[in-house]
């Protein structure tokens, strides 16, 4: 089902956008796989060494099963933006929350092509979100001056 959706909006962003709008969103569904690509190599390697399928989680970019504030990189992220107490407390909620929730496999490691082909979709939406956007006269919305 949520192929299906995937599938839809980004035929219907391709149908009303322009031969360079479409290139552009293209790039950035691109660029989303390449920044994901080192946190889920790195995910992918420690998970083979320490022969734990949960070190994706917390060496991931976030992107992959469970809650994403399991992952490092993310918690950092949130450090920077919303200080140390959110940033702890969310990690350690979604901690919790995937011991509840998420049956993991710990038998097979996770493969880097599977991860990022999983990324595949929602790299494409975003990117065509970004392109529609970025074509969007926000300054209608603002409130004038007075």
């Amino acid at each position: 089902m949520r192929v299906t959706l995937f599938v839809a909006a980004s035929l219907a962003v391709a149908m009303v956008s322009t031969p360079d709008a479409l290139r552009s969103a293209l790039a950035a569904a691109a660029s989303t796989l390449f920044e994901a690509t080192p946190f889920l190599l790195a995910g992918a390697v420690a998970a083979r060494l320490l022969r734990r399928r949960s070190a994706m989680a917390y060496l991931g970019c976030g992107c992959g099963t469970g809650p994403s504030a399991r992952s490092l990189p993310a918690t950092a992220a949130a450090w920077l933006v919303f200080g140390p107490l959110v940033a702890v407390a969310r990690f350690l909620a979604a901690v919790v929350v995937a011991r509840w929730t998420v049956a993991q496999n710990r038998h097979d490691p996770p493969e880097l092509l599977d991860e990022l082909g999983a990324l595949v979709p929602a790299a494409l939406v975003a990117g065509a979100v970004t392109e529609l956007t970025a074509l969007a006269d926000v300054s209608r919305f603002a409130r004038p001056r007075r």
